[in-house]
């Protein structure tokens, strides 16, 4: 991509002084016309600090012109790939319309993410149609708390100081762009803070 858009402006002013916006790698896909158009996932601790409270809400839209009924499912499998948590509904969508479904749960004995030990776990949302599944969408994500008071950044209820490192965008590409981060890391950098090029 290389024309200027809304994003690029959104995205700190670091492009809108140069000739072309190189913005990088982009994903186009096709959607059903049934189909689960955007989700929210909370994924939080309980009182004790040990188990995992996640709520999920999609949205599933209908773009067609009358009613369509379908079957919206998700899996939930830890970081080894084990399948802990699933659940589904049927749905019901008016023409051109679109319905919040909200799936709720609880993991006991969470394994907690952090920066240094970035336990992740992978959802998988399906749609279901007339027999056949239709669309994947993959996510995944992290238990952590981040709780900012009095000047201090608490990660999971740990202290945590934040190192910067200017950083200034130079048409880097992904893996080299891994490769400054791990270096940066090795230095006890955690943050970098993106400077617009002169």
């Amino acid at each position: 991509i290389d024309r200027y858009s809304v994003g690029t402006f959104l995205s700190s002013g670091r492009y809108v002084t140069s000739p072309a916006a190189q913005i990088g790698d982009i994903n186009l896909t096709s959607a059903p016309k049934f189909r689960i158009e955007d989700f929210e996932l909370v994924a939080r601790y309980d009182s004790t600090g040990r188990n995992g409270l996640f709520e999920l809400k999609m949205i599933v839209a209908n773009g067609r012109n009358f009613a369509e009924t379908g079957t919206i499912y998700y899996d939930l499998m830890n970081s080894k790939g084990e399948l802990i948590r699933y659940n589904y509904r049927d749905v019901t969508i008016s023409g051109l319309s679109r319905d919040t479904l909200v799936f709720e749960g609880r993991i006991d004995k969470v394994e907690k993410w952090s920066g240094v030990n970035p336990v992740t776990y992978k959802l998988m949302m399906r749609t279901k149609k007339d027999g056949d599944f239709t669309e994947y969408v993959p996510f995944e994500f992290g238990f952590r708390t981040l709780n900012y008071e009095n000047k201090t950044l608490e990660i999971n209820g740990v202290h945590t100081s934040i190192k910067t490192l200017d950083y200034a965008h130079k048409g880097l590409s992904n893996k080299e762009l891994v490769a400054k981060i791990a270096q940066a890391k090795k230095r006890g950098f955690n943050t970098f803070v993106l400077m617009s090029p002169q």
